[in-house]
């Protein structure tokens, strides 16, 4: 697996000056990935933003603190959080560029990152070329039916199919009701048009229509009226991730406002742009 190699690869060039916090970097990332696979992504932030700090204690060219960027930036392009996650995936690709040959892979997840985020914002002329050269690495480095070569292969041909689409009128995400045998076309590059709240995110269609049904069921009072939307999440190597995303707020604070009442009973709400 891609990720077994990326560590590997790090504690091989784990300077010898900053052992002394590579035990707190080590447990935050392991938290990190942990909640990750298990699709937590709330818990999942909290232990690379953790790791994170840690690692902006290691030298500025140090491969943890790329990886640790890498891994930050994916679990937020998975929460909607493009405006945080777009920088620490160019971080992370400067701290690439810069490493040794044996690092292109590394280079790959950053560039399929940015692709994502650019993607999801509906630049498609941006992400193309970003995504052409991560398979490029990929395929050079890897063998054809690698599942991360698979996957970058399968997002290009998202990515193609949306741009084919782009002169049409597109929705700006998936309707629950009549979900699409294909993945769905990412946002519009227009001007965002209010907020919604971001709930969870499921590897498939059919999960987060499941999720949803249950959130609604969970908590009658405050999303039983709500119009709810699936948004595509490209996360690289990991698979493209519905989002649940519900409401249609015209103020942040409205938002917000629900997400506070959500979080008091232990349900996982951020606020995102539409």
């Amino acid at each position: 697996m891609v990720r077994r190699f990326a560590f590997l690869f790090v504690f091989a060039l784990w300077p010898a000056a900053a052992v002394g916090q590579a035990p707190a970097w080590d447990e935050a990332m392991a938290a990190g990935e942990a909640a990750f696979a298990a699709m937590d992504l709330a818990e999942a932030r909290k232990g690379f933003e953790a790791a994170l700090e840690a690692a902006e204690g290691f030298a500025p060219g140090d491969p943890r603190l790329g990886l640790t960027l890498a891994d930050l930036g994916t679990v937020l392009n998975g929460l909607g959080d493009y405006a945080a996650a777009e920088p620490l995936f160019e971080r992370a690709l400067t701290i690439w560029e810069k490493s040794p040959p044996e690092s292109e892979l590394h280079r790959a997840t950053a560039l399929h990152g940015l692709a994502g985020v650019h993607y999801a914002r509906g630049e498609i002329e941006v992400a193309e070329p970003l995504l052409k050269r991560a398979l490029a690495i990929r395929e050079k480095a890897l063998a054809a039916e690698h599942p991360a070569v698979l996957q970058t292969r399968k997002s290009l041909a998202t990515l193609k199919r949306a741009k084919g689409r782009q002169g049409q009128a597109t929705p700006k995400a998936q309707s629950v009701a009549k979900p699409a045998e294909t993945a769905p076309s990412p946002a519009s590059a227009s001007k965002p048009s209010g907020y919604a709240i971001h709930l969870a995110s499921l590897r498939t269609v059919a999960g987060a229509e499941r999720q949803w049904a249950e959130l609604q069921a969970a908590f009658p009072a405050l999303l039983g009226g709500l119009p709810v939307a699936l948004a595509p999440a490209d996360l690289g190597e990991r698979g493209v991730f519905q989002r649940v995303l519900a409401g249609s707020f015209a103020r942040r604070a409205e938002a917000r406002d629900l997400c506070a009442r959500l979080e008091a009973k232990n349900q996982y709400c951020t606020v995102v742009r539409r």
